[in-house]
């Protein structure tokens, strides 16, 4: 108990952002906050210009000396983020996406964590929550260094630690700096850590292996529907992350999210055969046009397989060499047939 008094209560600023959130979810996101057993935080809530005031009524209230409320036009989640965190002011910072929530006792042991540790960043574990299962993600490792983040081919970090800015907690006086790009739709995650990672003001992260988080599972996301508009919005992302590393002179550390960027090409190769209903590159326009996109032939330039499993390999030789009537007979031929069977 002493030294719980005589611990320091490390301030937090928490940014939410919201768009037309269904206000039953907004309503658990914030009630997860400001019923935390800590008081030294400050939730910044950054309303993208939602249609209704059904939010702003809600907050209005609430009448909570602990929010920061600002309403702006809508320009997206990552210029509502660069909102939030423009107007900083605590030790540290985090994101909490306005249809998650956190646990109870998230902010004291993010808080017993940082007087233990004093790190840099801390990603913390968290529940993956949908209609019919809940799942609890956590890490094994204590920590991490730049050198370990660059080259973990571990799915845990591929997956939660280079794609997700919604499970850490960033020191405000080393990251404070850091924008996101606002035209980015999606992988603005990846790309925010992309350029916090790269950095020289960057040495490494502390993992605290406990769940703290909860993320609510949405079928019907842009990362999980394949469409026209949301395959040009992967091009954009890819062409945004190959920026970064030409600026860093490095196409090594393309290799951090190798694993994901060749997924996403091989789930957009599918999606194209499927929906054309062929795999003959002289009738499929669309794969086409996507295979030739410059951004997608700097990737198979300077890729290797070396994150991927077996099954992945086979796929992006196929997908390389453009054999795409043996990539249909084998990837949806034989897997719709081995549905049906069993």
């Amino acid at each position: 108990m002493e030294r719980l008094n005589n611990m320091k209560k490390n301030s937090f600023d928490i940014i939410v952002p919201c768009y037309n959130t269904n206000i039953i979810f907004f309503r658990r996101c914030v009630n997860s906050v400001i019923s935390q057993n800590y008081e030294n935080y400050r939730l910044i809530i950054v309303n993208d210009g939602s249609k209704d005031f059904t939010i702003d009524d809600y907050v209005k209230e609430l009448n909570n000396p602990h929010i920061l409320y600002i309403r702006t036009p809508n320009r997206g989640s990552g210029a509502a983020r660069n909102t939030g965190l423009e107007n900083l002011v605590s030790d540290y910072f985090m994101f909490l996406d306005s249809d998650d929530e956190l646990v109870s006792n998230c902010l004291e042991e993010i808080n017993l964590f940082i007087n233990d540790n004093n790190p840099q960043i801390i990603q913390f574990g968290f529940y993956s929550i949908s209609p019919s299962s809940k799942t609890t993600h956590v890490g094994s490792k204590h920590s991490l260094n730049k050198e370990d983040i660059l080259n973990y081919d571990n799915e845990i970090a591929r997956n939660w630690i280079n794609s997700s800015v919604w499970n850490k907690c960033f020191c405000s006086k080393t990251f404070s700096k850091f924008r996101f790009s606002p035209n980015l739709t999606l992988g603005e995650d990846r790309v925010f850590l992309l350029n916090v990672f790269l950095d020289d003001s960057f040495s490494g992260l502390k993992l605290l292996n406990k769940p703290l988080y909860c993320y609510y599972i949405n079928e019907n996301s842009l990362s999980r529907t394949l469409n026209n508009k949301s395959i040009s919005k992967i091009l954009y992302y890819f062409s945004e992350f190959l920026s970064i590393i030409n600026r860093h002179q490095s196409e090594r550390e393309l290799n951090i999210y190798l694993s994901s960027l060749c997924e996403d090409i091989l789930n957009i190769t599918n999606y194209y055969i499927v929906s054309n209903k062929t795999a003959r590159l002289s009738k499929n326009k669309s794969l086409v046009s996507f295979i030739e996109n410059k951004c997608i032939v700097n990737i198979v330039s300077i890729s290797n397989t070396t994150n991927l499993n077996f099954k992945q390999r086979i796929a992006w030789f196929l997908f390389k060499k453009h054999l795409f009537l043996i990539y249909y007979l084998i990837f949806i031929v034989l897997k719709n047939l081995k549905n049906k069977l069993f």
